[in-house]
């Protein structure tokens, strides 16, 4: 139950992440099997359309990669693409000793689990794109890749070794590293997300004081939705807009209380998505 009850909420919000991420890669795959074929013509074109060929894979991937694994809370599960997106609880309730109280979850968003996630969705994502090498399978023939994500303080690096044998009558040619680097604050997102996290921890509430500063201090923007439960709520869905909403940071606190969707607090900020919080 408690796994529908979040497709049916978050789906919405990433559906548009999904559907473009998925349609892009087939376009692109597709687009560029008959640029592979008819470019076979000499050894240097060969080499060059087949590495261009998987350095778009590798964009197009990783920047699903990182886009999913930000929204989603900075966490990734094996096999998600092939479910539903979803927005994992960064913060909720727990019964210790008897007594209910808000704690953080076993999510966390950190760089390690942001690359750890980047990893896993590269590897459940990659082969949507680069598959299409089997229409070349005389002509080009690939082992099975590796991907190890580098997350940093101001930028993603995505290193993808696939070892790539090209063949033409007698000559062979053999490509096997790439790369693909993002620059994105994830420091920023990563000390504004925790900020609120423990905020709301602290005082079981959305924390509107430090939001407030947070997004006047990094020019962020701003929406927060309760997910609504037959007119309750304990469940807030916040979306951080970064870089003039470039990058997009999602979380969910579940907070130990139980209020009406239409209550002050809820109305005054969930309602008005990016607010003007001066």
């Amino acid at each position: 139950m408690q796994k529908r009850r979040k497709c049916q909420v978050t789906i919405f919000m990433v559906l548009g992440i999904v559907l473009v991420f998925v349609f892009s890669l087939a376009f692109y795959a597709a687009s560029q099997k008959n640029t592979l074929k008819n470019r076979m013509l000499n050894t240097d074109a060969k080499e060059l359309d087949v590495q261009n060929f998987v350095e778009g894979c590798l964009k197009l991937a990783g920047d699903a990669s990182i886009e999913w694994v930000l929204i989603q809370g900075g966490t990734y599960e094996k096999g998600g693409i092939f479910l539903y997106p979803q927005i994992y609880k960064l913060a909720r309730t727990f019964e210790v000793n008897g007594q209910k109280e808000i704690q953080k979850n076993v999510y966390e968003f950190s760089k390690l689990s942001i690359e750890n996630g980047i990893e896993v969705f590269f590897n459940d994502s990659f082969n949507i794109c680069i598959r299409d090498f089997e229409d070349f399978k005389q002509e080009i023939e690939f082992k099975d890749f590796t991907v190890d994500a580098d997350v940093g303080d101001n930028a993603v690096v995505i290193q993808l070794d696939i070892p790539i044998l090209i063949k033409k009558g007698d000559i062979s040619l053999f490509i096997e590293k790439f790369a693909y680097r993002k620059e994105i604050n994830i420091d920023l997102m990563e000390n504004v997300v925790n900020q609120l996290v423990q905020k709301s921890i602290e005082i079981n509430d959305v924390p509107v004081d430090i939001l407030k500063q947070l997004v006047q201090e990094n020019s962020l923007t701003l929406s927060i939705f309760p997910i609504d439960k037959g007119g309750k709520t304990s469940d807030v869905i916040y979306i951080l807009g970064f870089d003039n909403d470039t990058n997009l940071a999602g979380f969910v606190v579940n907070y130990n209380w139980e209020r009406n969707t239409n209550t002050q607090i809820v109305e005054r900020i969930v309602y008005k998505p990016r607010p003007d919080l001066k």
